[in-house]
């Protein structure tokens, strides 16, 4: 059946069959080549806007300002389109910022672990967003956590689609014109091959007189001019031995020239192959320095959690043996010795073992607050108003002489470390009956309010409160508004309250005014 279709036939459908096929792998390679490109290219302002966000992050991790972090995150999230979200993880996998809300998707922390010694790895997830990939890069080389930012992958598919159908319409536009310039083609190339054709039976049937009236440079013209002459030699009964010679010839040639081109593609392929081995080395090399720093930079840090814990040790045990003797002997020098003291030595002992006094509660406070920031939080649910009205009822029997009305709200309940958070209710409640100490009738509250847009727990009195202005140096350890003549304590309570907040994923916040007050607010 096929030996029956025409020549002109099977060079047609031949062309329009191979037309097609270039124009389908033509738009596959487009498509391949622009999708791997564009996703490299996203992949690439991903990974960057995750490294930026990670280098803006050390300040605000380091300095526990988790507020200024996730405005960062809001930050990215408007002036980047494509980006869908982004988190941040601690050291120790906890999430300290997002940019979900008040619901984080749990899956999230598993679905890209990078380790630390790489500098980013990128996982392509399926979400509720579309595709997307999730961009992971080390914060500070993973000292203090990892950053994650998500990226659309729907512009890519958009870009391609737009892409694709112009150059669909361009491909059947030249298929088209490909396929009328074949049929003229073919035309020219069959007309004279039907006319070859006929002389070439002419001449089997016995007619060496007749010539093929083609002419021209082409092959079809050579060929009617060598049949012609093939004619002749047949008539003449004679063939060119030297014709054939030279075909031969013509052929060794052009043999010599493949194989001359062969050996030069081996010889560069050999080079390539030198080249990529070198760089393989290199690689491996620069892999396995870079393991004996993160094992040298290992073991730094576990030296420092030693030196640590033995300062710890220190203060605990050999600053308190010069403190009892001291008091000790303050209070012998009191007692049998009072006797030999004016009153300026009198107050001049008293001062020594007030300072004394104060330098304990100060060891007892310091040693607290690394304590909580070494231990391990163990969470379980804790009835807040259970524990505020023990904390007020101690508070109470502390000060029998003075009138304080407790304020504690109903059915208040968190989750946490009942130890930490019993903490964080006994330091705001104290400083709340401690500087309302001047008013005739202190009242203290503490509820669940809405506040800066979320729901918080809340501590308010009615004393003397303070000014806003100085409202970031209340929280670090030492800092206090007013001196300790005044207002009795160290400095580090608060200090306290806002590391045990940070480390639930809560923050701490307050508002107050001269002499009308304060109120403390803290999200667990």
């Amino acid at each position: 059946m096929f030996k029956r279709i025409s020549l002109r036939t099977k060079y047609l459908c031949s062309t329009i069959c191979l037309l097609l096929l270039f124009g389908g792998a033509f738009l596959y390679l487009i498509k391949t080549s622009l999708a791997g490109k564009l996703a490299l290219e996203l992949q690439k302002r991903g990974v960057s806007i995750a490294r930026h966000m990670a280098a803006e992050a050390v300040d605000p991790i380091l300095t526990e300002n988790m507020v200024e972090l996730n405005l960062i995150t809001l930050d990215v999230l408007k002036k980047e389109g494509d980006v869908v979200y982004v988190f941040a993880t601690g050291w120790n996998g906890e999430i300290i910022a997002h940019s979900f809300g008040d619901k984080f998707p749990s899956g999230l922390l598993t679905a890209n672990d990078i380790e630390a010694s790489k500098p980013y790895r990128i996982q392509p997830l399926k979400t509720e967003h579309g595709e997307l990939f999730d961009i992971a890069v080390p914060i500070l080389k993973g000292e203090l956590g990892f950053m994650h930012v998500g990226i659309s992958a729907e512009s890519i598919r958009k870009d391609i689609s737009s892409i694709l159908n112009i150059t669909s319409w361009f491909v059947a536009g030249m298929l088209l014109v490909g396929c009328m310039l074949a049929a003229l083609l073919a035309t020219a190339i069959t007309r004279p091959l039907g006319v070859l054709t006929r002389g070439v039976e002419a001449v089997g049937t016995g007619d060496l007189g007749l010539r093929i009236p083609l002419s021209g440079q082409d092959e079809l013209g050579v060929l009617a001019e060598s049949f012609n002459r093939m004619a002749e030699n047949l008539q003449q009964t004679t063939v060119s031995r030297n014709y054939v010679e030279e075909l031969n010839k013509n052929l060794e040639d052009t043999v010599l020239q493949r194989t001359c081109a062969l050996e030069v593609a081996n010889a560069s392929l050999t080079q390539e192959v030198a080249r990529r081995t070198r760089v393989e080395e290199e690689l491996r090399r620069f892999t396995e320095e870079l393991e004996e720093r993160v094992k040298e930079r290992t073991a730094q840090y576990e030296t420092s959690n030693r030196e640590l814990e033995a300062f710890c040790y220190s203060v605990s045990h050999d600053l308190r043996a010069p403190l009892r003797h001291i008091n000790g002997f303050s209070s012998i020098l009191s007692e049998e010795y009072a006797s030999g003291l004016d009153a300026k030595g009198l107050d001049y002992l008293q001062r020594i073992c007030s300072a004394s006094a104060q330098m304990g509660f100060l060891i007892d406070d310091l040693l607290e607050l690394s304590r909580i920031t070494r231990s391990e939080i163990v969470p379980e649910p804790v009835d807040l108003t259970r524990m505020a009205r023990e904390c007020a009822d101690w508070l109470a029997e502390a000060a029998p002489g003075r009138r304080i009305s407790f304020v504690i709200a109903q059915g208040l309940a968190a989750e946490g470390d009942p130890r930490m958070l019993r903490l964080v209710l006994q330091n705001l409640l104290e400083n709340a009956c401690k500087y309302s100490a001047r008013r005739e009738e202190a009242i203290v509250e503490f509820a669940r309010v809405e506040a800066d847009g979320e729901m918080a727990f809340m501590v308010r009195d009615n004393g003397i409160g303070f000014d806003m202005a100085y409202v970031d140096k209340i929280y670090g350890a030492f800092n206090r508004l007013v001196r300790s003549e005044e207002f009795a304590g160290t400095g580090v309570g608060l200090a306290i309250v806002k590391r045990i907040v940070e480390r639930h994923g809560g923050r701490l916040w307050a508002h107050g005014e001269p002499e009308k007050g304060a109120a403390f607010y803290f999200t667990l």
